[in-house]
């Protein structure tokens, strides 16, 4: 089948979206599965979608696709059980493929329980199946950064890197390891799963090769909307940075108060603004607000950090992020792992240079950026230092900030391109499977 022909193709979908509540910041990977159900039927995919109690159509009901709503949300079934989550989303996709001619079975992020759930549906259906690996979770496992670590093919080996290198703690490890190896073995029992990061994909060539034969790597995987960043509002500088808080602690929360505090010791008076969803369930968020509203007070900060808007269940909606990101001078961005970094774009888009650690998921997506400054893993004095340069010369600020702008108004990766690369991906899986 040519190009052409396959664009031409209708394609029904059966997606298992289970996300946190869509508003405010939603975390890179679920900001693309939106995207890119905005635009499925302009592209002929007809999107079948089993969402929580609130979804993406309770946020935007133009969106053209059609909603299967669990009974209960997210934060209620941890209070049930995983598995209670699991039968109800089968019973509904049971459905959904009796009533419908489903071609494919697909999770967009392979947390759990979402990654199962496609595997399991087609023990019982029969109906090809994939993930997309576009989240933190096995990229975080399976590299240390840029640093390979041991091959976490076993339970003991998953166990020791989740415990030792990310230092979780024990029982969590455990429940962690059991996921990872059950993920590891379900990511075989298909013949094509997509991912969104070529590093990703180099990670499993080193340590998985038995996955890594079966990944398709979906280019472009990210987009900017600009016309959505012209129409903000301009609003005056009240920060001189701003952190976005994001699900994981391993994304520099609690390295940005470290930083910070060499920061003032030069610029005593400097304002540092955290914003954002602090934890994806807002109970992991109460107790990681008690955390940082000490470790603020015992570094001294009350008077340098400032909490911005609601930490627990995030803003009203990505705009209202957004008018706030442009209230500060620099997005500063610690993040250990990440598979690409939407929010560096978004904030670029804002007009914010952005300051991040140098790891490899960045250096492939911005790279050719000269407003984001990569500075080496963990070396904490001299991201301050950096941060310190610049509020001391507000002309190269300017300049970074407009060349910001100019890097997202000349981007070439677009939410239409991006929806077109998701299409393509899911006609390779089909042709894995022997279909097209």
């Amino acid at each position: 089948m040519n190009w052409v022909d396959q664009m031409r193709k209708e394609l029904s979908v059966l997606m298992f979206a289970l996300h946190p509540d869509p508003h405010g910041f939603m975390g890179g990977g679920f900001v693309r599965t939106y995207e890119v159900l905005k635009r499925g039927r302009k592209y002929n995919v007809n999107y079948y979608v089993i969402e929580p109690r609130k979804s993406f159509k309770d946020v935007d009901p133009e969106m053209e696709y059609q909603v299967f709503k669990l009974p209960y949300s997210l934060e209620f079934y941890k209070t049930l059980s995983n598995l209670r989550l699991v039968i109800d989303a089968l019973k509904i996709g049971l459905q959904v493929v009796r009533k419908y001619d489903i071609d494919l079975l697909y999770s967009p992020v392979e947390v759990n329980p979402s990654s199962i759930l496609p595997a399991l549906m087609y023990f019982i259906s029969k109906v090809p199946w994939t993930i997309m690996l576009q989240f933190i979770p096995v990229y975080g496992v399976l590299t240390a950064v840029d640093k390979l670590s041991k091959k976490p093919i076993s339970l003991a080996g998953l166990y020791g890197h989740l415990r030792v290198e990310r230092k979780f703690p024990m029982l969590p490890s455990i429940n962690a390891s059991l996921y990872y190896l059950a993920l590891f073995k379900v990511l075989t029992k298909a013949p094509l799963h997509l991912t969104i990061s070529r590093i990703i994909l180099n990670d499993f060539k080193k340590l998985l090769p038995s996955i890594a034969k079966r990944l398709y790597v979906v280019w472009p995987a990210n987009g900017i909307d600009y016309d959505k960043f012209k129409k903000l509002p301009d609003v005056p500088k009240d920060f001189d940075a701003v952190f976005v808080s994001s699900y994981h602690p391993k994304k520099g929360i609690w390295d940005v108060l470290d930083i910070w505090r060499i920061v003032i010791k030069k610029y005593p008076s400097a304002k540092l603004a955290i914003m954002g969803r602090l934890a994806g369930s807002p109970d992991l968020a109460r107790k990681m607000l008690k955390i940082l509203t000490k470790k603020i007070k015992h570094y001294n900060l009350s008077q340098n950090v400032i909490l911005v808007g609601d930490l627990i269940n995030g803003f009203s909606s990505q705009r209202e992020l957004w008018i706030n990101m442009k209230r500060g001078k620099i997005l500063l961005y610690p993040s250990k792992i990440d598979a690409w970094g939407l929010l560096i774009g978004e904030a670029l888009a804002c007009g914010l240079p952005v300051i991040t650690w140098d790891i490899l998921p960045f250096r492939d997506a911005y790279g050719r950026s000269s407003s984001v400054i990569f500075i080496p893993l963990n070396d904490k004095f001299s991201f301050a230092m950096k941060i310190v340069e610049l509020l001391s010369n507000s002309e190269k600020l300017e300049i970074l900030s407009r060349d910001a702008i100019n890097y997202i108004r000349n981007y070439h990766y677009t939410w239409d391109q991006v929806t077109v690369s998701e299409r393509e991906g899911y006609i390779k899986v089909l042709e894995s499977w022997g279909k097209i």
